[in-house]
């Protein structure tokens, strides 16, 4: 099986559970959306946690191929994080990311894992100043026939 997610156009769904630094748990729903713009990958996308004082989180990434195979470059901007530099790593049915901002104050890192029926699990954490921020795990399933 091939990956579809960050390679072809298409629409994203998330579901899944947000931790907090201290560890309590809320559930998360979100969406992506890629649109493939001459050389460049746009990718947007926002992300909701529900609980006593729910919050939206968004994403605009530009993803650019390098002269690495299975590897691609991204930068995005975050509202509140700032300018994001990153990398995806392409390892078997694994994407891996890892970013930090340009101030070198926040970073993370996460894995998208292709599943059999073309959804990915998705783990990842966000850290400031060396800290846990914050970690998630969800499913990223396709939305067929809406690109």
């Amino acid at each position: 099986m091939e990956h579809t997610y960050l390679l072809r156009p298409g629409r994203w769904r998330a579901e899944g559970t947000y931790y907090d630094e201290t560890g309590r748990s809320f559930p998360l729903a979100g969406e992506t959306e890629l649109v493939q713009e001459g050389a460049e990958r746009h990718l947007d996308g926002w992300m909701e946690v529900s609980g006593p004082a729910p919050v939206r989180f968004t994403n605009r990434y530009v993803i650019r191929e390098t002269d690495r195979p299975f590897t691609l470059t991204w930068q995005s901007f975050n509202p509140v994080l700032g300018v994001l530099e990153g990398t995806f790593e392409l390892a078997g049915e694994s994407i891996l990311s890892r970013y930090v901002s340009r101030d070198r104050v926040y970073s993370g890192c996460e894995v998208l894992t292709l599943q059999a029926d073309g959804s990915y699990h998705n783990a990842g954490v966000s850290m400031k100043n060396g800290r846990r921020m914050s970690a998630w795990t969800a499913v990223l399933s396709e939305e067929r026939g809406r690109t």
